[in-house]
């Protein structure tokens, strides 16, 4: 398989886009993680984000909000503000809103959120 060549080799977006397969279509979340850790190792925020996420549900990772929080803040700082960073913005929203592993602060949680929207993120249609 040539992408996971290109991943074994250190290609990030070929690492991010494993992490992508694995998650959606393989439904092995712990795969996931591990290309996405590759992946956001390597700066990119698209992974951070996903990582984040991960680490927020427990997903394929043992829950940990400070992790989840650091992937999406890292995901943040690159400067993009694409489809794959706006979900850094919604999660780390959530957290906010409701206080999950930072102090619950409701106005900087709508604001992220509300972003995340702008951004062209909005889950369920929020």
């Amino acid at each position: 398989m040539l992408i996971e060549n290109a991943a074994t080799q250190g290609d990030r977006d070929a690492q991010n886009y494993l992490g992508d397969a694995y998650l959606y279509s393989y439904k092995k979340d712990e795969k996931a993680a591990f290309w996405y850790t590759k992946a956001a190792e390597q700066g990119l925020p698209e992974a951070q984000a996903m990582l984040g996420m991960l680490y927020l549900l427990g997903r394929g990772v043992t829950r940990n909000y400070a992790k989840a929080r650091h992937y999406f803040e890292q995901a943040l700082q690159g400067g993009e503000l694409n489809v794959e960073a706006a979900v850094a913005q919604y999660w780390l929203g959530q957290m906010y809103k409701e206080g999950i592993g930072v102090p619950k602060d409701c106005e900087k949680g709508e604001k992220l959120i509300r972003l995340a929207a702008i951004n062209g993120y909005a889950p369920h249609g929020k």
